[in-house]
């Protein structure tokens, strides 16, 4: 368990287990690959960690105010809460989750297909979308929600973010025209969108795409048409190195545009002081 997370949208991480196999564009210059080679690790070997030694991280955070009623805990961030190798263990997963329904248990995605199993609704649910070849997997997403009658969050994450999309239609439905009123009526359909550009090295292994402002700035106004919270991470290496950022990520909102500058979340909380 990571009792702190350089990851700006989360509170905490907790990977119930380690490894993965890569699924689409998104995956190719993935950092839990580069992590774990750095530390001499196979990236392609599943091992499932003891759920008891994580009860016990998690009772110590707890215990040290490190953890809180409402975190919101990253599961998975090396791994993906669905793949097949891990579904054994994954049911444990759940129950762990269940147990500590203090805490929004983020569930993050490729492979929403496999989505199976009812989860309780302390589950923010979420999938990755990295360009218009994924938009399928947010219609999968809330067809699980419709069939599963699951009441917690959806989100998405645009994040690496290689390609322009419009995501109007997976955002809301139009349900009606209103009573008295021109504009149709829209339902959200979406409760969070996460966005940012991919990071990585200018030489070697693990590098970078393209991810342009604009493509930042049309899934904002997108979010913002239709008041659906938006978080944007970071810029990523190819803006970060084209308008001379300082923070090679492009993870100082100090140093974005204006419009860029915002991190919503699905309560509509917003973080002190970095909302303009």
């Amino acid at each position: 368990m990571g009792t702190t997370t350089k990851i700006s949208w989360a509170n905490a991480t907790v990977n119930f287990w380690h490894g993965c196999i890569k699924v689409s564009e998104g995956c190719k210059y993935c950092y839990m690959y580069r992590d774990k080679e750095m530390h001499k690790q196979d990236p392609l070997k599943i091992v499932k960690r003891d759920f008891n030694v994580i009860r016990r991280e998690l009772n110590k955070a707890i215990k040290d105010g490190v953890l809180f009623p409402g975190a919101r805990v990253f599961t998975c961030s090396w791994s993906d809460f669905w793949l097949a190798e891990a579904d054994e263990w994954r049911a444990e997963a759940i129950e762990l989750i269940r147990e500590y329904s203090q805490f929004n248990w983020l569930v993050l995605t490729k492979r929403p297909e496999r989505m199976n199993l009812k989860l309780p609704d302390n589950v923010w649910l979420g999938v990755s979308v990295e360009n218009c070849k994924n938009t399928e997997r947010i219609d999968i997403l809330k067809k699980y929600a419709k069939e599963y009658d699951f009441k917690g969050i959806l989100f998405i994450s645009a994040e690496p973010l290689i390609g322009s999309m419009n995501l109007i239609k997976q955002l809301v439905t139009r349900v009606g025209d209103g009573e008295g009123f021109d504009t149709p009526y829209y339902r959200t359909d979406i409760h969070w969108v996460i966005i940012g550009g991919e990071s990585g090295n200018d030489r070697g292994k693990y590098r970078y795409r393209e991810c342009f402002l604009h493509w930042i700035e049309s899934l904002v106004m997108q979010c913002k048409q239709y008041e659906v919270p938006v978080f944007v991470k970071q810029s990523g290496t190819h803006i970060a190195k084209e308008y001379g950022y300082k923070d090679r990520h492009g993870g100082n909102m100090e140093e974005w545009p204006e419009w860029m500058k915002v991190r919503e979340f699905p309560s509509g909380e917003m973080v002190k002081g970095e909302i303009v």
